[in-house]
């Protein structure tokens, strides 16, 4: 969690950078995940605070945090590899790639066989239009295509046919670029949010732990995104033959004639449920809280989970379908 006992490097000020636009939301909810939950006073403000000890946080759009990190007045901030690849930008340490906001840096046009033409619309001279001039030049340099170039600021889906050829823009699941009538002729890079560090702070000691414990709180979180634990009922007399095909028995707990039954699928390690001579409670007998008329819970045995991710399937009281989020799992009867 973010409230770490602190130490002498927590004296040190870290300056934090988060991303204005797209990427703040999942940045924002991947930290409040973490414990660091993101407060922004003023929605028109660009000083968050976070319940970090001595850091000094930031709002700034990717392509800025990139630059401060190289300037070295920010220490630590969030970008798409997109931008650090369109900058140029070196001597930047990526402490880690979180997955969130893949996108494609992709080459579009209305016409699929525009490469192999040459030309643009009416036999003249190709237009590329884009926002990322670097990437794009140097794609028009590995294709040896004689080209313009046309810098564009936002929408430039909109351009084609008239304005220009071809575009080269980031794309998600493609839909923007499909709603336009362009088809996908060339994927040049893959890119996702990452957390880079300035050469300056991840060169200096306190700085640096200060850094890694933050990425080690996102860390925990991301992994625990893989995680589901699934709740379900079943018999009592079911419960010895069910369990050892479980990937990892987690806890179970006396449902009337019924056991709820708590366990993380895979990717967690395969783990052998004990006997039952081993619990704290018998599995022949309910145990019922008299104050709250509900039972224990049987305690687990001995095993440590870094962190899990307490999503739960929810069983309806007379179906063996569950729910989660809008999918649908079906379950059998043992």
């Amino acid at each position: 969690m973010a409230s770490l006992i602190p130490t002498q490097e927590d004296e040190i000020e870290i300056h934090l950078a988060l991303p204005k636009g797209h990427m703040q939301e999942n940045v924002f909810k991947i930290l409040e995940e973490a414990g660091v939950k993101v407060s922004l006073h003023n929605t028109r403000g660009y000083r968050p605070t976070i319940p970090l000890q001595n850091y000094d946080v930031k709002l700034l759009k990717p392509q800025n945090i990139l630059g401060m990190l190289e300037a070295g007045t920010r220490d630590v901030g969030f970008a798409g590899a997109d931008w650090i690849a369109e900058l140029g930008i070196e001597g930047l340490v990526e402490v880690m790639d979180t997955g969130m906001d893949p996108v494609r840096i992709v080459a579009a046009a209305p016409d699929p066989k525009i490469l192999e033409k040459g030309v643009g619309l009416g036999g003249r001279k190709l237009i590329v239009a884009s926002e990322y001039a670097g990437l794009t030049k140097k794609w028009l340099e590995k294709r040896g295509l004689g080209a313009a170039f046309l810098r564009a600021y936002g929408a430039t889906e909109s351009l084609p046919p008239e304005d220009a050829d071809i575009i080269v823009d980031n794309a998600a699941t493609g839909s923007t670029l499909k709603a336009n009538n362009l088809e996908i002729l060339d994927t040049i890079m893959n890119s996702t949010t990452r957390m880079f560090a300035s050469k300056a702070a991840w060169e200096n000691p306190a700085k640096r732990q200060r850094i890694e414990k933050l990425a080690v709180l996102l860390k925990a979180v991301l992994e625990a995104r893989k995680r589901l634990m699934v709740t379900f009922n079943l018999p009592s007399d079911k419960l010895e033959a069910l369990v050892p095909h479980l990937s990892w028995y987690v806890s179970s707990a006396w449902r009337g004639p019924f056991y709820q039954l708590n366990f993380l699928p895979s990717p967690c390690p395969p783990f052998h449920f004990p006997p039952p001579h081993s619990l704290t409670l018998p599995l022949t007998a309910p145990h019922q809280n008299a104050q709250h008329d509900r039972p224990h819970s049987v305690p687990s045995t001995p095993w440590r989970c870094f962190r899990y991710n307490s999503r739960r399937v929810r069983q309806s009281p007379h179906s063996h379908t569950y729910h989660k989020s809008s999918r649908r799992r079906q379950c059998h009867r043992v």
